[in-house]
């Protein structure tokens, strides 16, 4: 089970947003991806380290450096 939570500066324009929930998908099916003004939070069951990593990674590079305020990951595996 895991969560990454991502909060920006500035609000995630409708592309981004778009390609983002589209990239979590094809990543990961069963995963959830909700984006609201300069927060993301994604989430899933996979208890896969690859899998786990490529969406933080696809997360994280979804955005400049700069524009990251808060970053958190949360993973337990059952």
């Amino acid at each position: 089970m895991y969560t990454i939570e991502i909060t920006t500066k500035h609000p995630v324009a409708e592309k981004q947003q778009q390609l983002l929930e589209q990239s979590v998908r094809d990543a990961d099916p069963a995963a959830g991806c909700q984006i609201h003004d300069t927060s993301c939070k994604i989430s899933g069951s996979s208890t896969e380290p690859a899998k786990l990593s490529y969406l933080l990674g696809l997360a994280a590079g979804s955005y400049a450096a700069g524009e990251i305020l808060r970053l958190l990951l949360i993973y337990e595996k059952a």
